[in-house]
């Protein structure tokens, strides 16, 4: 694993909650560690997202299946183009208007109604820090 860090991270986090929602122990745990390590290597090389990361995760851990097998049964594929998700960011400002008005306004706690609306309409696919960068100098402007 290239990501020590994310690593050790994931295993308290993610691997935890799977274990506990199933209430089993870690041996039963049908992931293997090659295929966490491949998983959290793609996450760190910015292949997946985080959003995307948990979900094949998860449906490793239900099936068994291979991360690769998964991630293309999914259909996913990571945008990172920023031109792209400042076109995206746009298209959610226009639609949203008023949310815009009231950001302006003052009202700051409208930032996460866009981040869900943006994750949304691309299923995920993007980096939220990069998306959070590009939607605060769109409404700051």
């Amino acid at each position: 694993v290239k990501d020590k860090k994310a690593a050790s991270n994931w295993l308290l986090v993610e691997v935890m909650r799977i274990i506990n929602e199933k209430n089993i122990s870690a041996d039963e745990l049908k992931v293997s560690p090659e295929e966490l390590a491949k998983l959290l290597n793609m996450l760190s090389d910015g292949e997946i997202t985080r959003p995307i990361a948990k979900e094949v995760f998860k449906r490793m851990a239900e099936s068994g299946d291979k991360v690769e097998e998964i991630i293309s049964s999914m259909q996913v594929k990571v945008i990172n183009d920023d031109s792209q998700i400042e076109k995206i960011v746009d298209e959610v400002l226009q639609e949203n208007a008023d949310a815009v008005r009231k950001y302006r306004a003052g009202k700051k706690g409208v930032f996460g109604f866009f981040m869900g609306q943006i994750m949304k309409k691309t299923r995920g696919q993007v980096d939220p820090k990069v998306v959070n960068k590009i939607l605060l100098e769109k409404l700051e402007s």
